[in-house]
């Protein structure tokens, strides 16, 4: 089954971003990318903006959606909505887990997928405030827009560890990487929020809207800052696979328990991990020497 590459949160100047729709989605069919979803602030992306443009075919599909973007207790709540074109009913609650959950709720009465954003986002989201939703399994693992500390720092927990809070609790979470650009023109320097910094890669039948929503949901995707799998194969109780060698990258790969524990580390480019007795799922965590991280959702 064929993988695609793609994006899963981007801006134009409809909302905060400095480019035109057309412009935006040219950017990422001209460097290599197989679909974008558009998501401006509270704004859902109109297909007639590509009108003439020849842009979107059956090489390139652009995917509607648009950011919810909220507060709640004086913090920044959003979430992106896939594969829908009208603007969801926007809640209003003080409470943040009250705000997530009505924001879900609207996305899924238009049909569309919910995507939590960029959880250390201002130091908005914990774990604590995605444990009790209902109808929504994807969150952004990394973010490479500004203030999304996706790191963590000065005693700020890792996004790494906000994944590891949610799964130890037993949830099933699949983390999403998306570059949220907003800067295309200009320099590519300094305080911007660049395109190409993050992405995933969705195995799906066809390059079909329906089709990689459906994949998302199931967690058949893994997201990347640069590094790129040959190969992947998750079955029952082993994950394997065959890292895309590039320049003179050293690789590093982890076996990750839901708890964060690294179970088993493993050097080079090819590389098969057995779950130890008695533990069900896991997840692989990549690094390579030139800073580029990579990580597979839980073994299904």
């Amino acid at each position: 089954m064929p993988w695609y590459k793609g994006n899963t949160h981007t801006h134009s100047y409809v909302s905060d971003g400095d480019s035109a729709p057309p412009v935006v989605c040219a950017w990422y069919k001209s460097h290599g990318y197989d679909f974008l979803c558009m998501t401006d602030h509270n704004h859902p992306f109109d297909s007639a903006w590509l009108a003439g443009q020849e842009i979107a075919d059956s090489s390139f599909l652009v995917i509607p959606g648009v950011e919810i973007t909220t507060v709640a207790e004086g913090l920044p709540v959003h979430l992106n909505g896939l594969g829908i074109t009208a603007m969801p009913e926007l809640p209003l609650y003080s409470n943040i887990e009250a705000l997530l959950q009505g924001s879900i709720d609207s996305i899924r009465a238009l049909g569309g997928v919910p995507i939590v954003n960029h959880p250390n986002f201002y130091w908005a989201l914990e774990p604590k405030h995605l444990l009790g939703l209902k109808n929504c399994n994807l969150f952004e693992i990394w973010n490479a827009s500004t203030n999304c500390n996706n790191i963590g720092a000065g005693g700020k927990p890792s996004t790494d560890d906000f994944w590891n809070g949610l799964l130890e609790a037993g949830q099933t979470w699949h983390g999403i990487a998306s570059d949220d650009a907003h800067d295309f023109a200009g320099e590519f320097w300094g305080y911007k929020s660049l395109p190409g910094q993050a992405f995933i890669m969705v195995q799906a039948a066809q390059l079909e809207q329906k089709l990689i929503l459906e994949a998302l949901e199931a967690g058949k995707f893994y997201s990347s800052t640069g590094i790129v799998l040959d190969s992947l194969e998750m079955a029952e109780k082993t994950i394997k696979l065959e890292i895309h060698s590039e320049h003179h990258y050293m690789y590093t790969s982890e076996l990750v328990a839901p708890n964060g524990e690294i179970l088993e580390t493993q050097f080079g480019a090819s590389v098969q991990f057995t779950l130890p007795e008695g533990m069900l799922t896991a997840r692989v965590r990549i690094f390579d020497s030139d800073g580029s991280r990579l990580w597979t959702n839980c073994l299904r």
